[in-house]
């Protein structure tokens, strides 16, 4: 949450309590004689659980929980002000005043930060027009309190003077409020209207094309769209690490072999190879060296490729497993394991051509314990952070898998700061 935000949350949080000390006879003179009597404050308790909940991952939530908790007490506070004017004297009608005010005055700032937070309207302006009604319904609550009978400007409110006060937070909350549910809905109707223009022709009939577009916007603002939208950039960001970790190694070697001018059987040879990568990556089934023989198969699969295509000299030690840790890793991790020592080989091939790479693997059940080091240049400390500043594909992809399954990767100098290492680690949950 941002700073304005945190604010009105305890702002609407602290008139909850004055409500609730109000209506149990705590502050005021009358205490509640129905339960129903308490339903508000626990309308605006709800919302503030729901502030607490949505804050991180759902601010736009966040913010309408505040504005209801805030809309909620006022309403409230002004029902429990025109219950017991006729009982009350001037001061405690002022005490009153000042908490109605204070409860408007924090609805109304709800409702206009969040109108400005939405990111596809124009938040200066929204700034400015907020800051206005904030200070115009602080000086019709200035007003109010001072001037409690006064019923100068709205004759015939049970409330007084406090009438004015409640009737332009409702306006300018509610207007503030749908500014900002338009300003989130915005991008939504936007993808809807994009839709329906290929669904249905633009010489169509108005209604027609808004029925299209109607139907769109439904569908987008349904719960699941967000989540098969999520789901879909991460398949696309899945392929992406295929692409990268299988199919374009595969490119470079048959580029460099065309600029070489090997014989055309061969470059054909080699390009149906990468055909057949691109299909496995399409069909998601690559590598299958993992459905049939586990991770350290599919590893010795990966050195005898990396060695036929390329000149650097692989070496495989598998270490044997602790004796309560038989067994293959979960599929995923397997998985992730095996595309970090694909794309780590692929940077040894690019970066230490003709030296030797040592892949070290440990697999059980509960544990994956690998390794890729070189004897080549090394990587110091200063270019391995500005390859991380600049988004590098390569070190972006093996982070991105790690982190998904659960592991550790670790990228450095090797050992003696001889060549580069890279380093992968995963432990099954209550093992580490």
């Amino acid at each position: 949450m941002t700073p304005a935000a945190r604010v009105v949350a305890f702002g609407a949080a602290a008139m909850t309590v004055v409500l609730g000390l109000f209506r149990i006879g705590a502050m005021g003179s009358r205490p509640s004689t129905s339960s129903y009597e308490f339903i508000p404050v626990l309308i605006a308790g709800a919302f503030l659980c729901a502030i607490g909940l949505a804050r991180a991952k759902h601010p736009s939530i966040a913010w309408l929980a505040t504005v209801g908790a805030a809309f909620t007490v006022t309403i409230d506070l002004a029902t429990y002000a025109r219950t017991v004017r006729p009982e009350v004297g001037e001061d405690a009608w002022r005490l009153l005043g000042i908490a109605v005010s204070l409860s408007a005055v924090v609805a109304v700032g709800a409702a206009a930060g969040y109108a400005a937070s939405r990111p596809r309207l124009r938040r200066r302006w929204l700034t400015v027009e907020g800051a206005f009604a904030l200070g115009a319904v602080g000086l019709v609550a200035g007003w109010a309190v001072a001037n409690p009978t006064d019923t100068t400007f709205i004759e015939g409110s049970a409330l007084g003077s406090l009438g004015l006060v409640t009737r332009s937070f409702i306006v300018l909350t509610t207007g503030l409020t749908l500014l900002g549910v338009a300003g989130d809905a915005w991008p939504a109707a936007d993808r809807a209207r994009h839709r329906s223009e290929m669904e249905v022709p633009r010489t169509a009939a108005l209604h027609a094309r808004f029925i299209a577009w109607l139907r769109a916007f439904a569908d987008e603002l349904s719960p699941g769209r967000g989540r098969a939208r999520r789901a879909v950039l991460a398949e696309r960001t899945r392929v992406a690490r295929d692409i990268h970790a299988d199919v374009v190694p595969g490119l470079r070697r048959v580029l460099a072999d065309a600029e070489r001018g090997v014989p055309a059987a061969k470059l054909a040879g080699s390009l149906r190879d990468v055909l057949e990568e691109v299909e496995a990556v399409g069909a998601a089934q690559h590598p299958i060296q993992l459905e049939i023989g586990g991770l350290v198969a599919a590893l010795e699969w990966l050195a005898e490729r990396v060695e036929s295509r390329s000149d650097i000299t692989v070496i495989l030690n598998v270490a044997d497993p602790a004796t309560d840790g038989v067994g293959e890793p979960p599929r995923d991790v397997a998985a992730a394991a095996f595309r970090i020592a694909a794309l780590a080989l692929d940077n040894v091939a690019r970066h230490a051509p003709g030296r030797t790479a040592a892949v070290d693997v440990r697999a059980e059940a509960v544990a994956v314990d690998l390794s890729i080091s070189d004897d080549g240049p090394g990587i110091r400390e200063e270019a391995l952070g500005a390859a991380r500043r600049s988004g590098r594909r390569g070190l972006a992809d093996m982070a991105s898998e790690a982190d998904e399954c659960g592991g550790v990767l670790d990228i450095g100098p090797g050992p003696g700061h001889v060549g580069t290492r890279v380093a992968f680690t995963w432990r099954a949950p209550g093992s580490r």
